[in-house]
């Protein structure tokens, strides 16, 4: 569910944050993830799973998951101004409802 939110609510929504690094940075480690993730599972249906792989998948972790988490808080972060200026996600009290 993070994911969503990360690129549905935070990245689509705020169009300004797309070209920043920290996009890229989780971008790049969600991707590696996932290519190992599925190598992984992949060797293993076929009963030929190769060392680095089981490798890289049980090692690799300690890089990619601080890396894909300072990217989507930067990230989260650097969409704060711009989702409080435009009212995004928000709803003003009081309203004609209340």
């Amino acid at each position: 569910m993070s994911r969503v939110f990360l690129i549905w609510a935070v990245t689509h929504s705020v169009k300004e944050v797309q070209s920043e690094d920290s996009v890229l940075l989780f971008v790049i480690a969600w991707t590696i993830t996932e290519i190992i993730r599925y190598s992984f599972y992949t060797f293993s249906l076929l009963n030929h799973l190769p060392y680095l792989i089981k490798w890289a998948r049980y090692t690799l972790f300690i890089v990619l998951y601080p890396m894909g988490v300072s990217g989507e808080l930067l990230t989260i972060y650097a969409a704060l101004p711009f989702v409080r200026q435009a009212g995004l996600y928000s709803i003003s009290l009081p309203n004609k409802y209340n």
